[in-house]
């Protein structure tokens, strides 16, 4: 490999927030620059003993991050599962550890509920 894999992972963002919106989550995060993620990843599963995230079977979403602290995840790309992983991607294609979230844990904008 190159030599950027033998460094050390930088430490992943933290998960700060996380709104439900009619037809999508927002999420927050912060805690380090952001300048050594690329990508963000999710993952859905039907519970948090379910998670894959060896393969792609669970991956739902590939997220650019172009140093932004906050990302949307549509809703439909999450369909009826009920725990994503958010992990990150640096740029030499490593992948950080996940942050395991719990959708029915979250407070929700939606007049609807």
């Amino acid at each position: 490999g190159t030599q950027g894999e033998r460094a050390a992972l930088p430490p992943h963002p933290q998960l700060t927030g996380i709104s439900e919106e009619a037809a999508w989550y927002t999420l927050r995060l912060d805690g380090v620059s952001m300048d050594h993620w690329q990508y963000a990843l999710f993952y859905a599963a039907r519970s948090s003993g379910r998670l894959d995230l060896e393969g792609p079977s669970q991956l739902i979403e590939k997220t650019y991050l172009e140093g932004r602290k906050t990302i949307t995840l549509g809703k439909r790309l999450v369909k009826g599962q009920k725990v994503l992983a958010l992990t990150f991607l640096d740029h030499y294609g490593r992948e950080s550890g996940p942050i395991v979230i719990h959708l029915n844990q979250i407070t929700t904008n939606d007049p609807e509920k």
